[in-house]
C-alpha cells in the first residue's frame, strides 16, 4: 500500500503510494488520524502536453472543453499556457496528471471548436 516513506529536509514526512491505492481516500484517512493540527497534501506526478498551431481565436475555456470531451470527465488541469505565434496561430501547453495525459495522448488528436489538432508531449527545456 505505502511504497516508501522518508523525511524531507524540512522535516515533513513524504509517503509514496503504489499505483493500486486510491490516493484521495488515503489522504482523507491520514488527515482524520492526525487531526486538524497537521496538514496533509496530495501531490501527483504531472506531465506537460503541447498542442500546436491552434486557431488564434481559441481560449483556455475551449481547451478545457476539448480535454473534457477527450477524457469523458472533468480534467484536473494544473495550468494552461497559450503562446501566440507569428503566423497568427497559437501553441498551447497543458499540465495534467500523468494518467490523464496518457489518455489524451492515446487519442493523438484533440478536437477544439471545429478543428482537430495533434497532441504531443511537450519538450523539456
Amino acid at each position: 500500500m505505502i511504497w516508501l516513506g522518508r523525511r524531507t529536509p524540512k522535516g515533513h514526512l513524504k509517503l509514496e503510494l503504489t499505483k493500486t491505492v486510491d490516493a484521495a481516500t488515503m489522504c482523507h484517512r491520514i488527515q482524520a488520524a492526525l487531526g486538524e493540527k497537521q496538514e496533509v497534501k496530495l501531490l501527483q506526478t504531472m506531465a506537460e502536453l503541447a498542442i500546436r498551431r491552434v486557431d488564434h481565436l481559441a481560449k483556455k475555456s475551449h481547451t478545457k472543453e476539448a480535454l473534457q470531451e477527450a477524457l469523458q470527465h472533468s480534467p484536473s488541469v494544473a495550468s494552461i499556457r497559450i503562446k501566440e505565434r507569428r503566423d497568427a496561430n497559437q501553441d498551447v501547453k497543458v499540465r495534467l496528471p500523468v494518467r490523464e495525459a496518457a489518455v489524451v495522448l492515446n487519442a493523438q488528436k484533440l478536437r477544439m471548436q471545429f478543428s482537430s489538432f495533434p497532441v504531443a508531449v511537450a519538450p523539456r527545456l
